[in-house]
């Protein structure tokens, strides 16, 4: 049984056509820069919009994301609306068999399952079949599919790295360990993950259909149809750079390989694995952030991807208790427009600019801004 919608779907599968055409462009190497807006009108307290929707009813996820892309639309010229079934960080983790623990406020908690590399030698390759979590996600995914009638495109659920994932499964202390005292072991779960990965992908892209995915998937610049896979991978603010080239960048390879891509999310100061991360093999898109606490710097990013090809997703932020001074800067908007895109912006440098307003006003102020800045 279809749900009545407030919101138009056909109206959102219009734009869609219409944006993805002159997206098109950008992605077969135009010079232009795509600005999206992070934007979502205040509610009251019980109509929060968390996220992507961290609800385990299905309908009110879709209510949520369906109201979150018309707040998108308010805003933004260069978005492309979206669905993806989002349960959390801790997915692939579950099907090894760790504990989750579920909230209505606030985001989901994965638990260890192994403690030491005795228990994570032991913990074999899952099957997706057995995973309430991933039949789940599928679920969903067919709902979507089912009350949108494939128009509106679909992201893969949030794909946490083999790297991430570990660190999910095995207790914190001892697996920051394995790298020098059990990488074999640590290899071992690595490959199991990764290939649980790859499977559970093909699956998801078998059931919303190749022509219907949102690629590379929702943390990054994604389109209809679009190949890649959207990896998160956020543990590289605590690692090495030579850890990463042991332990990391095998499994991104061997992930890119079987989704003609792979495009890596990271939060954190992830610069010093700007060089490493730039030769992983058929990376088609990078996302991470610059603000005041994760100041990843401007100039280097420009030189290590300008000429490269790679997309990069950049979410320009605020960061927490932002003293703009040290930037020579009065305010958020001075800070994208005089200090990071000055020192970012270059006609080789293929990137995406994202920031965040609290309101209608101030999103038209800053987005005509930024375009005034590097055209």
């Amino acid at each position: 049984m279809n749900m009545a919608f407030s919101i138009d779907i056909d109206r959102i599968e219009k734009i869609i056509e219409e944006r993805e055409l002159r997206m098109s462009k950008f992605f077969r190497g135009e010079s232009y820069v795509p600005i999206i807006c992070h934007y979502q009108r205040k509610r009251a307290p019980e109509k929060n919009i968390l996220c992507l929707g961290n609800d385990f009813d299905k309908k009110i996820m879709l209510e949520n994301q369906l109201s979150m892309i018309e707040d998108m639309l308010l805003v933004n010229e260069d978005y492309l609306p979206f669905l993806c079934p989002w349960y959390g960080c801790g997915v692939y983790a579950e099907a090894f068999g760790c504990p989750t623990d579920y909230y209505e406020d606030k985001d989901s908690w994965t638990h260890p399952v192994a403690t030491n590399a005795e228990e994570a030698s032991r913990l074999g390759k899952p099957s997706f079949e057995k995973s309430p979590m991933m039949k789940r996600i599928l679920e969903t995914t067919e709902f979507f599919l089912e009350q949108t009638k494939g128009k509106i495109p679909i992201a893969l659920t949030d794909t946490q790295s083999p790297l991430d994932t570990a660190m999910i499964i095995w207790e914190q202390s001892s697996f920051l360990t394995s790298f020098y005292e059990s990488p074999d072991v640590l290899h071992n779960l690595l490959n199991d993950i990764t290939e649980l990965i790859i499977e559970f992908s093909k699956k998801q892209i078998q059931l919303i259909g190749k022509e219907n995915v949102f690629g590379p998937g929702f943390h990054m610049f994604s389109q209809k149809g679009g190949s890649g896979l959207d990896v998160s991978d956020d543990i590289l603010d605590l690692l090495s750079v030579q850890t990463v080239e042991e332990f990391d960048k095998p499994y991104m390879e061997k992930i890119a390989a079987e989704f003609d891509g792979v495009a890596i999310h990271s939060c954190g100061n992830i610069e010093r694995h700007l060089p490493v991360l730039s030769k992983i093999s058929k990376l088609c898109q990078l996302n991470f952030k610059i603000n005041p606490s994760e100041p990843n710097t401007p100039e280097i990013i420009r030189e290590c991807f300008k000429g490269t090809g790679i997309y990069l997703n950049i979410l320009i932020g605020q960061g927490f208790d932002p003293q703009w001074d040290k930037y020579g800067v009065k305010n958020y908007l001075e800070y994208i427009t005089e200090y990071v895109l000055p020192r970012l912006h270059d006609k080789n440098l293929k990137y995406i600019i994202n920031f965040d307003v609290d309101n209608k006003e101030d999103a038209k102020i800053f987005r005509n801004k930024i375009r005034e800045k590097i055209l």
